[in-house]
Order: structure tokens, then sequence, then C-alpha cells
């Protein structure tokens, strides 16, 4: 069945949408026929195409409307116009793409609510290579947000759960010792082996842990062990969102 023939047979209840990227948007250019002509078949075809068919000739966005689309669908999450402009700048101004990857971006904010240039470049690639070192600094700075954020960095290349909090209960063991005033008449080496300091860089965070030990009481302490050993039970034992469970952990530490 020819084109012309649909038309004039056509379902009442059926849209059939034509795409065109030609330049040419009158009727009888799209479709071919002489609308001069003065045949009766070609006057046929003329009244049968104009009277089914609607052109409708859509132009490309300036940057503000494209803006404002991509605005919209960020819906229920906060994001500034200069953060849109950043993360199109990723996108090619294809809409198909710009879709996917607020879709991408929505999912990895969406305990914040809230879509930063910092979370744009994570998301593609090219933000700082965060480390355990600074997800326990964070902690230790009560600093929940950066926390969350190198976390979610992490989790983005392995499974990393499991190691952050045995991270993390190295790190309260080392609090609770040096909250011991004995500790200051250790030096380096005796100091780094009595607290069991052997990955890199993690004697970089005993000022960190200094800091933290002296805000907190002996009880707070005990309540972060309990945190550490609950949260440690659950991803065990339970195949719940490892996520929630983690973003927990980290506003209770945060909150002591």
């Amino acid at each position: 069945m020819s084109l012309l023939d649909y038309l004039r047979r056509s379902n009442p209840d059926t849209c059939l949408v034509m795409v065109s990227s030609d330049e040419e948007f009158e009727v009888d250019k799209i479709f071919l026929y002489d609308s001069k002509g003065g045949s009766e078949s070609s006057k046929e075809n003329k009244e049968t195409i104009e009277k089914n068919v609607k052109i409708f000739h859509i132009g490309e966005f300036a940057e503000t409307e494209m803006v404002n689309w991509t605005e919209e669908k960020f819906e229920g999450y906060k994001i500034s116009k200069e953060t849109i402009k950043h993360f199109l700048q990723f996108t090619n101004y294809s809409f198909d793409e710009i879709l996917s990857e607020a879709e991408k971006l929505k999912t990895y904010c969406y305990f914040t609510k809230e879509i930063t240039a910092d979370a744009v470049n994570l998301c593609n690639g090219i933000a700082k290579d965060f480390n355990e070192t600074d997800f326990i600094r964070a902690i230790t700075e009560r600093k929940p947000e950066n926390a969350l954020r190198i976390y979610d960095h992490i989790s983005l290349k392995k499974d990393s759960e499991v190691y952050l909090i045995f991270l993390m209960n190295t790190a309260f063991m080392s609090i609770n010792k040096l909250m011991d005033p004995n500790s200051v008449k250790l030096k380096e080496w005796d100091l780094k082996r009595e607290l069991k300091l052997w990955f890199p860089d993690q004697e970089k965070l005993i000022p960190y842990y200094r800091s933290f030990g002296k805000s907190i009481q002996q009880d707070q302490i005990r309540s972060a062990f309990e945190y550490i050993y609950a949260t440690d039970k659950l991803l065990k034992t339970s195949g719940g969102d490892r996520k929630t469970v983690m973003v927990s952990l980290i506003n209770n530490i945060c909150s002591l």
C-alpha cells in the first residue's frame, strides 16, 4: 500500500508521525507531486495530501530553552542553571542522551535530592579520585555529606562497604586509644604500631583522630562501636539496600 492509499483510507484514531530533516517544508516538495499539474490524478493527490497532512516546523532550542527543558527533567531535585549548563557539556545536546544521563544523575543523587557540579563530574569520571582515607577523614570531621559523596565515588568502582566498615572500626579503636593520656608518650613508630596504622596515608589521620577524641565522651565511643557492629552484621546477613545501610551509619556516627 502506498502512502497515498493509506491517507485516503486512514484510521481516524491513528496519527502517523513522519520526521524529516530536510530544509524544504512545502507539501508539494516533500511529497514530490506537481502542485500545478492539471490532470485529475494530480489534483486528487494534492487534495488528499493537503486534507490529511499537517506540517510542523520545529527549530533548534536556544540555550535558554535547552536549559529550561533540561531543568524540567530534574523535577524534585535542586539544581542550578550553571550546573545544568555544565551537565549539558557532556551530553552533546542530544535529547536522548540528556534524558538518559539525567536519570543516572537522579539515581546517583537520590538521597541528597541535589545535583551539584561535583556529582556531574563524578558521574562522568573526571572528579578527584577519592580513596578510603578521604572517607575516614570526612567521618572524623563530622561531614556526612562529604563522607557520602566519597562513599558513592568509591562504590562506583568496587563493593567497598565491608572494607569501609573495617576501616571505621579501626579508626575508632585508634581514637579510643588516643583518648588515653599515656598515648602522648608514644613516638612515631611506636604510635603507628600501637594504633595498627599499616595502610598508606593512615598516619595522616592521627590529627583528626585526636581532634575527634577531644570532642567525644566514652559512652559515645561505645555507641560508635555499636553502630559499626550492627551495620557490619546487617551487611553480611541481609539482602537489603547497602547504600541505605551505609547512609544510616554515616549519619549516626557524624551525629555523635
